[in-house]
């Protein structure tokens, strides 16, 4: 029987740094031994591998003081088991370390950077990237104080983060969104009655989220107005009962630009109290003890009568309220206060605009569905308009002293005209008027419309 003599590992024994590693030994021996089992006597010592007479094994990381362990290599010689230590001796954990910056942030076009690393020496360090668009370029591991180099790739899509590690230490790279966006149409124009568009978005990356948006309330989208990737965006346009109009609607920093036509104007009966498109026969009675309004209602035969104005007041007519019928209104030469009955609740209301020989000429001179107050001063041939639109007062010279005022849709394009009646003496008069026509301050030659009843002109703008 052959008795197996020797049995040892080599080296004999390994000293481990507090960060742990891996490692090998040999087990030599003489002629005569079988088989050998390596096991450790410790939960930090782990076996990987056997392969012939090496034996490979793995030290976990130290957090704490110096320790100590073995594995144990157990045979038989023959005759009885024994066993052979190989001693691991693993030092304390006094490393330390720290990063400088510990984070930045790029652009979509991203670039290059470096992370300065520092700790005793003697302490190594492994940096990993957990990003595969960020890729480590020099420094990737080390021992002491070292340089961690980096590249970021050019983003394309939505804002991201990534990591870089090294000594237990963490350094955030933020990148900016790369997203880009196009329209497929720049513009979209509907009709006054409106309907319904649609336009694809386009994004450079399918992970890029958009969302449409537009301050118009004629606008509305169908579905939602959000997305990610290329993708479509429905809406509808309301009737345009009014002028033409414009808005947007704005995705990913892109504007579409949304045109509406006009409404066809409407010419509107004078004197239309019911809002029925006809004239309705009325008169004012100014009698002592005030005024009174008779009109009879062409829908339906009714008389309506009511007390409003007095005596010395001026009748001045007009839809202000926009409902679509006249509503009654007086104006106050001694005052220049302009008085109205709102026909869709009978409330009342009042404002000061012109002056004690002015003349009231009410009409829609900027077209948006409302009367204006308006006065002519023959004095000075002057008009002044206080318009609903926007609330601002619009001068015209137009007209001599003793002027009458006719303003009326003459070209029927939905907005008063301005215009004056000479008075008698207009056949010798030799006219060097000039207005601005539709009063958009473009000086433009007038009109002359002979009225072959009294000889005299009339003159519009």
């Amino acid at each position: 029987m052959n008795i197996c003599a020797i049995v040892r590992a080599n080296p004999v024994g390994f000293i481990a740094a507090a960060s742990g590693g891996s490692s090998s030994f040999t087990v030599i021996q003489s002629v005569g031994c079988g088989g050998y089992t390596p096991v450790p006597n410790v939960s930090w010592l782990n076996v990987t591998s056997t392969v012939g007479s090496t034996v490979n094994f793995t030290v976990a990381a130290n957090s704490g003081a110096q320790r100590s362990g073995a594995i144990v290599v157990n045979y038989n010689n023959g005759q009885f088991a024994t066993a052979v230590n190989f001693n691991v001796t693993q030092l304390a954990n006094n490393c330390t370390y720290g990063i400088s910056p510990t984070s930045i942030t790029f652009t979509s076009n991203g670039g290059t950077g470096s992370i300065n690393l520092t700790t005793p020496a003697g302490c190594t360090w492994t940096a990993t990237s957990n990003a595969p668009w960020v890729t480590i370029t020099g420094g990737s591991s080390g021992s002491g104080n070292g340089t961690i180099s980096y590249s970021v790739q050019a983003n394309n899509g939505p804002a991201r983060s990534a990591t870089i590690t090294a000594g237990g230490q963490t350094f955030t790279i933020n990148q900016a969104s790369g997203c880009t966006y196009s329209l497929d149409a720049t513009s979209q124009n509907f009709s006054a009655n409106g309907g319904f568009g649609i336009f694809t978005v386009t994004t450079s990356n399918s992970a890029c989220s958009w969302t449409a948006t537009n301050n118009a309330s004629w606008i509305t989208f169908i579905g939602s107005p959000s997305g990610t990737g290329t993708g479509t965006v429905s809406y509808a346009v309301q009737t345009n009962p009014g002028q033409a109009r414009s808005s947007t609607i704005t995705v990913g920093g892109q504007t579409l630009i949304v045109n509406q036509s006009g409404a066809a104007p409407q010419n509107r009966a004078p004197f239309d109290f019911d809002g029925d498109g006809k004239t309705d026969v009325s008169i004012f009675r100014p009698a002592v003890t005030g005024g009174e309004w008779w009109w009879r209602r062409s829908s339906d035969g009714g008389f309506p009568a009511v007390p409003f104005g007095n005596p010395t007041d001026i009748i001045a007519p007009g839809d202000f309220t926009g409902d679509g019928k006249m509503d009654l209104t007086i104006w106050r030469p001694s005052t220049g206060f302009w008085f109205i009955v709102r026909s869709e609740d009978n409330s009342f209301f009042g404002f000061p605009f012109g002056a004690n020989g002015d003349i009231p000429a009410t009409g829609d001179y900027d077209g948006d569905g409302k009367a204006d107050a308006a006065v002519y001063r023959p004095s000075v041939g002057q008009w002044f308009i206080q318009r609903s639109s926007d609330g601002q007062v619009q001068t015209v010279q137009f007209g001599l002293a003793g002027d009458q005022p006719v303003a009326a849709d003459y070209d029927g394009d939905g907005k008063t005209d301005v215009a004056i009646f000479p008075r008698q003496d207009c056949i010798r008069r030799k006219y060097s008027y000039s207005c601005s026509s539709k009063l958009d301050r473009e000086r433009k030659p007038i009109k002359l419309r002979t009225n072959a009843n009294n000889g005299c002109n009339i003159l519009t703008c």
